[in-house]
């Protein structure tokens, strides 16, 4: 009697193979939703030149992981984009000096290294990559470049992205952290 017994059970696991070879397969986990990026913060405004001569149009986009500024003047027509920089922070070797942001100028216009400079700046200031385009009317004069650079350190101070430290030096604040890929 223990054969036809054996002879079940043979039959019964045959069977139950048979099933899990036509079912249908079991859904995978969901894969987890992708990390979300906060929006960029943008902060637009214009002011006039200490002279009056012109309008200073500004727009300064917090993307996070970088900041894009664009700086122009208030001549007709739509505005321009006639450079573009970007300075971005070189690594620091062991025992060595920081060396200052690397700088490339993705859309070159000739114009003097004022743009290129600025970037530099910024960027060592922030301790984030910059991407900068300056479209500012009467480019060769460096106190207007000054008061630029000074109004935007302001305005960087002001988004929370510049802080300053008792002793009057600015420093970077805490970037948010990169979005995981």
């Amino acid at each position: 009697m223990a054969a036809p017994a054996a002879e079940l059970e043979q039959l019964r696991l045959r069977d139950q193979a048979k099933e899990e070879q036509q079912a249908p397969p079991k859904a995978a986990a969901a894969a987890p939703p992708p990390p979300t990026r906060p929006p960029p913060r943008v902060r637009t405004f214009s002011e006039r030149t200490p002279d009056g001569a012109a309008v200073l149009h500004y727009q300064l986009v917090d993307l996070g992981a970088q900041l894009y500024v664009w700086v122009g003047g208030g001549g007709a027509g739509a505005p321009t984009v006639p450079n573009l920089h970007f300075a971005i922070q070189q690594q620091q070797r062991a025992g060595s000096a920081a060396a200052p942001p690397a700088v490339a100028a993705l859309l070159p216009d000739g114009a003097a290294g004022r743009g290129e400079a600025l970037s530099r700046r910024l960027a060592k200031r922030l301790g984030r990559p910059v991407l900068l385009s300056s479209a500012i009317p009467g480019a060769a004069d460096p106190l207007l470049h000054a008061l630029v650079e000074q109004r935007l350190l302001q305005e960087l101070k002001d988004m929370g992205l510049l802080v300053v430290v008792p002793d009057g030096a600015a420093t970077a604040a805490p970037a948010a952290a990169p979005p995981s890929s």
